[in-house]
């Protein structure tokens, strides 16, 4: 059989795992493929729009004074993003 996913199967296993409490129906590969698609989308778009905020804050001392406004530096992407295989979240899931 020919794997034609974007995602190993041990991947989309855990996908399917943590997800399938939340759906009345059997999750597939390609749900979870889908699930996967969408979270990742989600957080690049929180991260998009969170560098346009910082780019537009940094530029508002320039605008209002008309003096540069300091650099502003922004943590790596990587340095918010929970590990993988966490949750990314500190409390219990009560699952």
């Amino acid at each position: 059989m020919v794997w034609l996913y974007k995602y190993s199967k041990e991947f989309l296993d855990y996908t399917i795992q943590v997800w399938q409490p939340d759906s009345k129906e059997p999750l597939t590969y390609q749900d979870a493929e889908e699930i996967t698609d969408n979270v990742v989308g989600f957080y690049k778009l929180l991260l998009k729009w969170d560098a346009e905020a910082r780019e537009k804050a940094a530029q508002a001392p320039e605008q209002a004074s008309g003096q540069p406004a300091p650099a502003a530096t922004a943590p790596a992407a990587s340095a918010s993003l929970p590990p993988p295989g966490s949750t990314g979240c500190d409390a219990p899931s009560g699952r």
